[in-house]
């Protein structure tokens, strides 16, 4: 399904942003342990959050256009409270204190951010490897 549809989805309420939320982390389980795609993993606080959209919507109430959809963000973009270290091993315990532009404006948009994939050190190459988080493969 693609973002516009789940939106179209949960505002109907012919499914609920939790259950999308756990469709997908289901799949990110099964799947992206050889691919190695998403690094940093936000599940509770995703579910959380669903949960918050899906009582949101209950009380006829919708944040933005995508509406407990869940997405994820690349590492690179800060978003409070997360790892934030665009690949480099001196950043590796860094988190940061705040939401970039774009990260808010997904929020503010209602989306539920899942976790982060992987990028390039300093987000500087065509593949993705860097020392914290290793390689992703191209499945």
């Amino acid at each position: 399904r693609t973002a516009v549809e789940m939106a179209q989805a949960i505002r109907a309420r012919a499914v609920k942003s939790r259950e999308l939320v756990e469709e997908l982390v289901d799949r990110i389980e099964r799947l992206d342990g050889p691919v190695n795609a998403v690094v940093v993993r936000l599940f509770d606080a995703a579910r959380q959050r669903a949960d918050e959209a899906d009582a949101a919507v209950a009380r006829g109430e919708f944040w933005g256009p995508f509406h407990g959809v869940p997405v994820t963000i690349k590492e690179s973009f800060m978003l409070k409270d997360a790892p934030t270290t665009c690949g480099i091993p001196s950043l590796r315990d860094y988190s940061a204190s705040n939401n970039a532009l774009n990260v808010q404006r997904l929020l503010d948009a209602g989306v539920v951010i899942l976790g982060k994939t992987n990028i390039p050190i300093f987000a500087a190459d065509h593949q993705s490897f860097n020392e914290l988080y290793g390689r992703t493969s191209n499945p």
